[in-house]
């Protein structure tokens, strides 16, 4: 008779995200099972892959830090705090798995930056800014929203960009558009 495993795919996911946090992508399904105490093919029951496992724990992090941004960005005070905070919550996320997100192998296969994870992540920046700006009365179209967008992507892999930098330079989009 089968081995019955309670909360298995909890476990397995509970040991890949501590595998991710500390070795970046130099860990095995294999090995995963293995810290479970189970058979691998219990873990492919649930992943089909190690770049499966690997999104489904970073997309459950990002769904939190995100929530937390959404939910700051609606009690933001104008949209250079709205940017700010949208930086910081990408800033937290490429801190927590710099060894993922620095790993060769794995950005080759997983997260290519033109692929659907950035573009992905470029779409949602972009809503919380039309949002926001829409809630704050401010004039801010699509286009000012997807480069300033992609604008918080690029700063956010630069730690030598402050945040300040980008509220200053968000100041100065909204005063450009006020003498327009």
């Amino acid at each position: 008779m089968p081995k019955i495993i309670e909360n298995a795919q909890a476990l397995i996911f509970t040991a890949a995200k501590k595998n991710l946090q500390e070795k970046g992508g130099n860990f095995s399904l294999r090995g995963i099972a293995k810290e479970c105490g189970i058979s691998p093919g219990t873990v492919y029951n649930y992943f089909a892959d190690k770049s499966s496992l690997i999104e489904a724990v970073m997309r459950e992090d990002w769904n939190v830090i995100i929530d937390d941004v959404q939910k700051r960005c609606e009690s933001a005070a104008d949209m250079a705090e709205v940017s700010e905070t949208i930086l910081a919550g990408i800033r937290e996320m490429a801190q927590r798995y710099h060894a993922v997100i620095s790993s060769k192998d794995i950005t080759e296969n997983c997260f290519n930056p033109y692929g659907k994870y950035h573009m992905g992540l470029n779409s949602l920046i972009a809503e919380l800014l039309t949002s926001s700006a829409k809630r704050l009365h401010k004039v801010f179209n699509e286009e000012d929203a997807a480069v300033l967008s992609e604008l918080i992507i690029m700063c956010a892999q630069q730690p030598a960009i402050s945040s300040e930098q980008i509220r200053n330079f968000v100041k100065k989009i909204e005063m450009q558009e006020m003498h327009s």
